[in-house]
Formats: structure tokens, C-alpha cells, sequence
């Protein structure tokens, strides 16, 4: 069995064995609202909590093993002289594999129901996940089909390469199916207002694509 995954690719040729997975979860933070002056004493800080929750959240981040926590929102609070009572921050979360992933969100999972802020509470909610696409050990022998039908073909080789972006194709290795991404429309400039794509390079990728797939065991 094999999987092929239609994302984009770079006008470099390459072929995608290995992609990053990535998930967007959201931390809110319930607290006790009081007086800052009148009755600091009643008030259970949201925003405090929120901040003990982001280092924790970003020291999970270790870049030489492809694993990164990015709290890059940020509210809360209703006026600088109330303690709040709520606060929230949205998180991305990057993996190089499943496992890594399962463990980032498992240790946030973890932290959040143990708040450092005695009297507020913390929800953590998923909303949204993309496996990582897993290099498995038939991902080679793919990509030599694919080398080979090009070469049938005549046209340039393509090679292998990892990415950080995340796709569907993590969908297909987390059922164990060795895959190939980036097998669409050469381009660049992706999710930018100077996005473009190369017209030609869909009919190549489409014919090797299916002489692939004619030759497959």
C-alpha cells in the first residue's frame, strides 16, 4: 500500500518524505474577580495562573529534537484595578513525530490541571491537530519508484526532502502507509499574497504520479 499526498511542492524538484505535525490548543483560565485595593485578598488572579502556564507551555520547546511550543495569543483581565477573573492564550504546538506529539500534549494536558495559583482553574481544549508526517521504513523504496518512472519519463529527478509544514499526508502515516507529499503544482510564496504556481508542472507531476502508480507492486 502506498499513499500520495497532492500539497504543493517547492520549484526545486523535491519530493516530501517527512513533514512536521501541529496542533492549536487553547488554555483558559478561570479566576476569582476582586478590588485590587478594597479586597486583593478575595481575588484569585486568572492572568498570574495564565502566565506560570506559558512558561511552563514554552519550556516544553526543544528545537534540536524538532519540538516547539509557541504561545503567540495572549487576553484577559477587564480593567488594571480588578483582579481578573479569566484569561486565555492560544498555543501552537509543533512535533516531528506522533510520539512527540501524544507527549507535548499529554505534559500540557498535565500542567493544566495543576494550577500554580491557588482558587482558579485551568481548561485545556485541543481544537485543532495534524499528525506528523512519519518518514516509515517503505518511504524509501516509494520515493525509488518515483526516481525510476522519471527517469521512464524523462524528466528531472526528484529528492527527497523533510519539511516543517504540516498536510494530510500525516493522516495516511499514522495508519502505517508510507507516503510521498508535495506532489502538486510546483511554486512558491505559499499562503502569500504573492503565491504563485507553475502551470506546466501540473501535467509533469500527474504523469509521473500515475506511471508510479502503474508500476507499483
Amino acid at each position: 500500500m502506498a499513499g500520495f499526498n497532492f500539497e504543493s511542492a517547492d520549484p526545486d524538484n523535491g519530493v516530501v518524505t517527512g513533514r512536521k505535525g501541529g496542533a492549536i490548543v487553547d488554555l483558559t483560565v478561570t479566576g476569582v474577580a476582586a478590588h485590587s485595593g478594597k479586597e486583593p485578598k478575595k481575588g484569585r488572579s486568572a492572568v498570574l495562573e495564565l502566565a506560570h502556564q506559558i512558561i511552563k507551555a514554552e519550556a516544553l520547546t526543544d528545537q534540536a529534537a524538532g519540538k516547539l511550543v509557541n504561545c503567540g495569543l495572549v487576553n484577559g483581565g477587564t480593567s488594571e484595578n480588578i483582579i481578573p477573573d479569566h484569561a486565555h492564550t492560544g498555543i501552537a504546538v509543533r512535533f516531528t513525530t506522533k510520539q512527540q506529539g501524544d507527549e507535548l500534549l499529554a505534559a500540557l494536558q498535565e500542567q493544566a490541571a495543576h494550577p500554580t495559583v491557588a482558587g482558579t482553574t485551568v481548561e485545556m481544549k485541543v481544537a485543532t491537530k495534524i499528525d506528523s508526517m512519519d518518514t516509515l521504513p517503505g518511504t524509501a523504496a516509494l520515493l525509488e519508484k518515483l526516481q525510476a518512472s522519471a527517469r521512464l519519463l524523462h524528466q528531472p529527478v526528484p529528492h527527497g526532502k523533510q519539511t516543517g509544514g504540516a498536510s494530510d499526508a500525516g493522516v495516511l502515516t499514522a495508519h502505517n502507509i508510507p507516503t510521498l507529499c508535495a506532489l502538486g503544482i510546483m511554486g512558491g510564496g505559499a499562503h502569500t499574497a504573492h503565491e504563485y504556481g507553475l502551470v506546466s508542472s501540473m501535467f509533469d507531476r500527474a504523469a509521473l504520479v500515475a506511471t508510479t502508480i502503474a508500476h507499483l507492486d
